[in-house]
């Protein structure tokens, strides 16, 4: 769905520098229009950064410049920085309102901030254009899917449905209406084209990634279960394995020696004292955004979805001496440090309730910052929602991107990382100095009321109704980006999913053999 800007190019080949030059001789020796292409032609080249930095030298220039403002927002976006790319679009569409490019850039920012209503209303206003009709229906199929209208997107997504970006998204709303044999005869056709990227006639891998996918979800809904784990795994298989099994079985006891029981009790505390973070510490696909959902549909929380409000503090500990980067840095941390973080944590985490008690944040990360965040916010939350393992397993290995997260291409690596992650979390809960709650998945889905009344309670909340249908969100509230687990927990809670591993058999013995491995000795 990502479509080029559609800019035309200028002065193509006409002496110019280099974009890497122009970064460090100074952009303001080059007039804008030149800057303007130079911006382009960064982000067609996928450095996101450098043309953030030649677009902002543009508006800066030319604050009226909307093709300025318009690759500043595709920059930004790029770089997940979407409130900041919305801004930037806004600025777009107020100097040259109603251009196509312009509006196709709006669905997609719409469609990554969740905003799925006003995305399928713009889409469906694009899909008869020459250049943007294709993304355009994607983004309009796609969103009103996700809205709880498959039958719109199966109607809007049908005539199109040959076109291989088209094809998957019509595919998934088949399976939404029970239709998963009409998925796997509009998918097939694909197979023969599953060469090596961009070579003649095939498909590119993010589109061959999304039909095998999407055509393993819909043998397995015809029960064909061979057939849907080959499928996944051809799927995975299409990325390079780049997993550190040694790394990862190093970073674990590591992490553990540097949180010392010791440390975490007596570490100077903060000044900074707040009680409204609630911090999901869980691994992938193990019910965090039904539980991130829930939290937020309670009239006095929000939830800020997978916020990089710690992570990408976290991220900035880089440092060729290890011991100034994580995770020994954190042995050097004091108050002043946790009321830093604190501070620009709760400023980054406001606007998805800026008068709620609780904020949920789900960040995937969660469960390895656990000591962190009990020195950083000893007030704090903490809730570990776990699944059974082997359904984690599966739904990791069939749904996860590994682009995103390199374990997920393979069973036995999957083990490792959720055996290790249960040890550390263990580790966590017999050890930190933080209010925990342990949740069931398979208890939430099945007990749905029982289980919301016990996690509000821990929030220190009243109980309210509306967590019973987290599926719905509140008017005006703000809508974290959608997650891989968006599709599932916009719809009524159920436990469909339960019991799913055993469908396999031995196809996933390689899982089960891992899970059953210590990843950490004991301290």
């Amino acid at each position: 769905m990502d479509n080029v800007v559609g800019l035309r190019r200028r002065h193509a080949g006409e002496g110019a520098r280099s974009p890497a030059r122009l970064y460090f001789t100074g952009v303001s020796q080059l007039p804008p229009d030149e800057l303007l292409r130079q911006s382009l032609q960064a982000f067609r080249s996928k450095r996101p950064q450098l043309a953030e930095s030649l677009a902002r030298s543009v508006v800066a220039a030319q604050p009226k410049n909307a093709d300025g403002w318009l690759i500043l927002a595709h920059a930004l976006d790029a770089q997940a920085k979407l409130d900041e790319a919305d801004s930037a679009l806004q600025r777009a569409e107020t100097l040259a309102p109603g251009l196509p490019r312009i509006m196709i850039a709006r669905a997609k920012v719409d469609w990554r901030m969740g905003r799925f209503e006003s995305c399928a209303e713009v889409a469906a206003s694009l899909r008869g254009d020459p250049m943007f009709g294709t993304d355009a229906t994607i983004y309009h199929g796609s969103s009103v899917r996700r809205l709880g209208r498959p039958q719109e997107a199966f109607d809007a997504l049908r005539s199109k449905a040959t076109i291989p970006g088209v094809a998957s998204e019509y595919a998934l709303a088949c399976i939404d209406l029970d239709k998963p044999d009409e998925a796997v005869r509009a998918l097939e056709p694909f197979l023969s084209r599953m060469g090596e990227p961009y070579g003649p006639n095939n498909l590119q891998m993010g589109v061959r990634y999304a039909v095998l996918h999407t055509l393993g979800e819909a043998y397995e809904d015809l029960g064909e279960y061979e057939k849907a784990f080959d499928a996944y795994s051809k799927a995975n298989g299409l990325y390079p394995p780049m997993f550190n099994e040694a790394g990862f079985r190093a970073g674990l006891p590591l992490i553990r020696d540097i949180f010392s029981r010791e440390r975490m009790h007596s570490a100077p505390k903060p000044s900074v004292r707040t009680d409204r973070p609630v911090f999901v510490a869980a691994m992938p696909r193990s019910g965090t955004t039904l539980l991130d959902r829930l939290i937020a549909a309670h009239p006095s929380c929000g939830g800020a979805g997978e916020t990089r409000a710690l992570r990408a503090q976290v991220a900035e500990w880089q440092s060729p001496d290890p011991a100034a980067a994580w995770p020994r840095v954190a042995s050097r941390l004091g108050a002043a440090d946790f009321d830093r973080i604190a501070k620009r944590y709760l400023l980054e985490t406001d606007p998805f309730g800026p008068t709620a008690l609780r904020i949920a944040d789900k960040h995937l990360q969660n469960w390895v910052y656990v000591g962190l965040i009990a020195m950083a916010f000893p007030d704090a939350r903490v809730i570990h929602i776990h699944r059974n393992l082997m359904d984690t397993g599966i739904s990791c290995f069939e749904r996860l991107e590994p682009g995103a997260i390199p374990w997920s291409t393979r069973l036995d690596w999957i083990g490792l990382a959720l055996r290790g992650a249960e040890e550390l979390m263990q580790y966590w809960k017999e050890n930190a100095p933080i209010a925990f709650l342990d949740v069931e998945y398979e208890n939430l889905v099945r007990n749905p009321e029982a289980e919301s009344r016990r996690i509000i309670s821990f929030l220190g909340l009243p109980w309210d109704d509306a967590c019973l249908t987290p599926h719905k969100r509140r008017d005006g509230q703000l809508a974290p980006p959608p997650t891989l687990g968006t599709d599932q927990a916009s719809r009524p809670i159920n436990d469909k999913s339960i019991g799913r591993a055993a469908r396999f058999g031995s196809l996933l013995d390689p899982l089960r053999e891992a899970l059953d491995r210590p990843v950490m000795a004991t301290a």
